[in-house]
């Protein structure tokens, strides 16, 4: 293309637009399948029409998130190899660290134990001395703290993922406007790259 006379920007906007619909089009299809199968199966939506096409809208955005950084790696990388490899172990980095935020996120602010008063005579505990009692959760996030864990979920596409999958409460206006920013921002960074890259 580049030896056509094709400019690097269209060469590399070209590739993201192809491959943005290429996971917009996987997207509807799965929607497709899950209500060809789901409707029949299960009835109709137990949550307003407005909240699945928010959340619908929220799953693309994430997805073009995803191949954006995706596309700025392999476009950037001079070795086929290397952007797979990378683009894989991003992947796989970025599903971590959203798993661990948000079982962190998920824990409750108060948890039931098992409290013991130790009897006089030889210090012996038994079933009869167990009171069940509320306790406040000590892994429990709160405060400033807990808003930066739920940004961060916020931000990283596979932190909206999770959250989608899991029936989290995910904020749906910051959860695209972080989606926006990535997608804009990874492909104004990887076509500075790409321009300057030395094409062998």
């Amino acid at each position: 293309k580049l030896i056509c006379g094709a400019s690097r920007t269209s060469v590399y906007l070209s590739n993201f637009i192809t491959m943005a619909s290429c996971g917009i089009f996987l997207v509807l299809m799965g929607y497709a399948v899950a209500l060809g199968l789901g409707l029949p199966l299960f009835g109709s939506f137990e949550m307003p029409v407005s909240a699945v096409l928010a959340l619908s809208l929220i799953s693309i955005l994430f997805t073009l998130a995803y191949v954006s950084i995706f596309h700025m790696v392999s476009m950037t990388s001079s070795s086929k190899t290397t952007s797979a490899v990378c683009c894989i172990l991003l992947a796989f980095a970025l599903f971590f660290i959203a798993i661990v935020l948000f079982n962190s996120l998920a824990q409750p602010e108060y948890i039931e134990q098992l409290s013991a008063s130790s009897m006089k005579a030889g210090q012996i505990v038994t079933t009869e001395d167990a009171v069940l009692e509320t306790v406040k959760n000590p892994a429990y996030l709160s405060g400033m703290k807990r808003e930066i864990y739920q940004n961060i979920m916020d931000f990283l596409p596979s932190g909206q993922m999770v959250q989608l999958l899991n029936g989290g409460d995910i904020h749906i206006f910051r959860a695209a406007f972080y989606s926006i920013f990535i997608i804009v921002g990874t492909n104004v960074i990887g076509l500075r790259i790409f321009k300057k890259k030395d094409i062998k």
